[in-house]
């Protein structure tokens, strides 16, 4: 493990625990593989997270209220996002990447994180739960992933009143 908060990091590179009041920048470093589902919710801390490559799975919650969390960067390697792992984070605002990567995303993952800016889900094999977006306005968003591989009849449930741009190519998902 790599994160040095007391009953967070084991030695089998899951975070885990309860670092209520948390505050200041989180740092993840490479080598944690897990981060277990509620491991941050509601935490305080700030700035910009990157999640490393090595990171396979974000629990059910991980971040959930993490309201001054003000960016996010998700880098190739992760394969789960667990149900609501980024929801209530209002504070990121900006480009929001799902790296080609992952796999699965689960219900309310992104929703109501408050991103604006463009929304781009690399994978072509990326399964998109019920409410993944919801109630997100971005400026653009990409999916190219094949509807026959998204639950909730293949579409993101974006509130789409803000957004610009909207491109499905390949992805044959019929609704937003």
């Amino acid at each position: 493990g790599a994160f040095l908060q007391d009953k967070v990091t084991d030695t089998s590179g899951t975070i885990s625990g309860d670092p209520t009041g948390f505050t200041g920048t989180l740092t993840i470093e490479e080598g944690v593989q897990t981060i277990s589902a509620n491991a941050f919710q509601g935490n305080a801390f700030t700035g910009t997270l990157s999640i490393p490559g090595s990171v396979k799975e974000i629990g059910k919650g991980a971040f959930q209220y993490c309201t001054r969390l003000t960016g996010l960067t998700l880098n190739e390697g992760l394969s789960s996002i667990g149900n609501s792992a980024f929801r209530l984070t209002s504070g990121i605002t900006g480009d929001l990447t799902i790296p080609g990567s992952v796999q699965s995303m689960g219900t309310a993952a992104f929703s109501m994180s408050g991103v604006k800016g463009a929304i781009d889900v690399q994978g072509l094999n990326t399964a998109l739960a019920q409410y993944a977006f919801n109630k997100l306005e971005p400026a653009s968003f990409s999916y190219h992933g094949p509807s026959d591989n998204t639950t909730a009849n293949g579409y993101p449930d974006l509130n789409t009143a803000e957004t610009t741009s909207i491109d499905l190519s390949g992805s044959g998902a019929t609704k937003l």
